[in-house]
């Protein structure tokens, strides 16, 4: 109304009946762009709709720039499901992951020896093993079944093994750390995953971008307003209980001076502990940049030597062929010089560095 959002006019998904509903702010919380592919974990109805609607309205959309696929997802049990369920990427730090080494296996898991089973992240990263970056460990999965060497009814899984954690912790220890877990994978599957593997596969999860929003969380239309995590706290949803967790992400630019940057953490850390926050930029999201870890940590041939006896120093050098197009309007803001260098080559010295530098000191 007059250039200033007043409100919503929704249509409830039950009855189709359309409503308006008047306000002074408008909080639009309604999910990313997920089901662009054709499964997700997002529920069917995160279809972008409102963002869409509120960019033709006038209110700048940014950043649409990384999709994560999370490697723990169950598997459709059909060609007719519409959504996936995502399982807690934790339960890879006791679970195993494995295929039938052949093809044309067709035994359960049981009866398949370890002779015959191919626990292929710890065997081609053995530094990192299960713990692999997820796009290395989706990536992976993704291999091993169009090889032909998926599990399950469809074949459309890996194995997610937790008998040897069990044989060494005790099926109670097990059950604190994921009792919750695996009663939801019973529920889904049918299947009990204390007495055979859960089965996995890739599956798209979070995605970044939306509507662009200032220090104040406000779109380039006024009135409209991002997630806000003062609310969150407000509501409760910031709470960790026990068996959950609770974690913000914030991109950049964080603040754009320094008091700006200490103001932004202090509103954080009054609702959030520091575990809680990620600050993060888009850039950790290109394959280049996470695949530094696996070289670093996962190449036998380059991880005894990454430190300071064999580097004396470390040159970075970032090149773009684009010119700024697009992002003028980001640039007046953020400028192009604090956007590379402690967004992106600060990053990249994060990642190369820690041990060369620790060993320094």
């Amino acid at each position: 109304m007059n250039g200033h959002a007043k409100g919503i006019i929704p249509r409830d998904l039950v009855t189709g009946k359309i409503e308006a509903h008047a306000a002074d702010c408008v909080l639009l919380c309604t999910g990313g762009y997920g089901n662009v592919y054709f499964l997700s974990t997002n529920a069917k109805a995160c279809n972008v709709t409102a963002t869409w609607r509120a960019h033709k309205k006038g209110a700048a959309f940014a950043n649409p720039c990384f999709t994560q696929i999370h490697p723990t997802c169950i598997p459709p049990a059909d060609e007719f499901q519409s959504k996936l369920t995502l399982m807690s990427e934790s339960l890879r730090n006791d679970g195993r992951i494995w295929v039938p080494n052949s093809a044309s296996e067709s035994r359960a898991a049981a009866d398949i020896p370890e002779s015959e089973r191919d626990y292929y992240l710890e065997r081609k990263y053995p530094a990192f093993g299960n713990l692999v970056p997820r796009d290395v460990a989706s990536r992976n999965a993704k291999t091993v079944v169009d090889e032909g060497k998926g599990v399950g009814p469809l074949k459309n899984g890996v194995y997610l093994d937790f008998a040897d954690a069990i044989g060494r912790f005790g099926e109670d220890t097990i059950k604190a750390r994921y009792g919750n877990l695996f009663d939801m994978y019973e529920r889904i599957t049918g299947e009990d995953p204390y007495k055979v593997p859960m089965r996995i596969y890739p599956a798209t999860h979070y995605t970044m971008g939306g509507l662009w929003v200032d220090y104040n969380l406000q779109t380039t239309i006024p009135g409209l307003f991002g997630q806000i995590v003062t609310h969150l706290g407000e509501y409760g949803l910031t709470v960790e209980r026990e068996g959950t967790w609770r974690r913000v992400v914030i991109e950049k630019p964080f603040g754009h001076d320094l008091e700006s940057a200490r103001a932004l953490n202090h509103e954080l850390q009054r609702v959030l502990q520091e575990r809680q926050i990620y600050r993060i930029d888009h850039y950790l999201g290109k394959e280049t940049v996470q695949n530094i870890l696996v070289f670093r940590f996962a190449n036998g041939i380059f991880e005894p030597v990454w430190n300071r006896q064999y580097i004396d120093h470390v040159q970075i050098t970032v090149a773009e062929s684009l010119g700024v197009e697009h992002r003028g309007r980001y640039y007046e803001q953020a400028g192009a010089l604090r956007d590379m260098v402690p967004n992106h080559l600060l990053q990249l010295l994060a990642l190369v560095m820690p041990f060369i530098v620790c060993q320094s000191l």
